[in-house]
Parts: C-alpha cells; sequence; structure tokens
C-alpha cells in the first residue's frame, strides 16, 4: 500500500433468522439504535453493525474482540443457529488506481477489495 491509502478490514457474519437487536445491545457499550439496526463502537477499536434481519458487520474489530461478541451472543441465545455465510475483506482506502487483478477488484472511488 501507498503512503495515502489505509486499509479496512470487515468481517460479515449472516445467521439463519432475524437477529433481535436487543440481543445484542447489552454486548456493546452506547450503541446507537434504530427499529432495524444497531451500530456501536467496540472496546478494543472499531465499529460493529447489526441488523434485524439477521447479519452483524464488523469493521476494524480485532479477532479477539469480535469472536468475544459471538461466543456471547451464542451462549445467552442457543437457538441462534451458527453463522450460515462469513465473509471477510479488506478495503483499501486512498489512491488512484483502478483495475481488477485475480486476488481484489479496484474500485474508481479509491476502494480496493480483497477476500
Amino acid at each position: 500500500m501507498g503512503g495515502m491509502e489505509r486499509a479496512h478490514a470487515f468481517v460479515a457474519v449472516a445467521f439463519v433468522d432475524d437477529l433481535p437487536l436487543e440481543w445484542v445491545r447489552p454486548l456493546l457499550p452506547s450503541p446507537q439504535v434504530t427499529p432495524h439496526e444497531l451500530r456501536a463502537r467496540c472496546e478494543g477499536g472499531g465499529e460493529v453493525f447489526a441488523f434485524s434481519f439477521g447479519a452483524l458487520v464488523f469493521h476494524d474489530v480485532d479477532a479477539v474482540a469480535r469472536d468475544r461478541i459471538l461466543d456471547t451472543l451464542r451462549e445467552r441465545h442457543p437457538r441462534l443457529v451458527p453463522d450460515v455465510f462469513r465473509e471477510d475483506f479488506t478495503a483499501v482506502e486512498g489512491g488512484d488506481r483502478v483495475g481488477m487483478s485475480i486476488e481484489c477488484v479496484l474500485f474508481s472511488f479509491g476502494f480496493m477489495i480483497t477476500s
């Protein structure tokens, strides 16, 4: 990565069933909640986004903090089916690259997505 670029790590986890936001709310400090989504900063850095349709997205959250949230959620709500879809990717912000390669896709608006 060049000097003006910054990488952002994302992990998206989807569940079979809807995810009641009331289940996620007590796991995070001072979440912002609407009827369909929740957003909160994590204690170790990064952000978590929860969606009532059954998805969690972790942005720049370290693996230990992310796994702690997921494990606690599953312990408190055992009927929650384990994640059926999990996607890890990185977006690189900045630079002026445009194009595509086998390992990543580059977008003209300054983000590169890799998996």
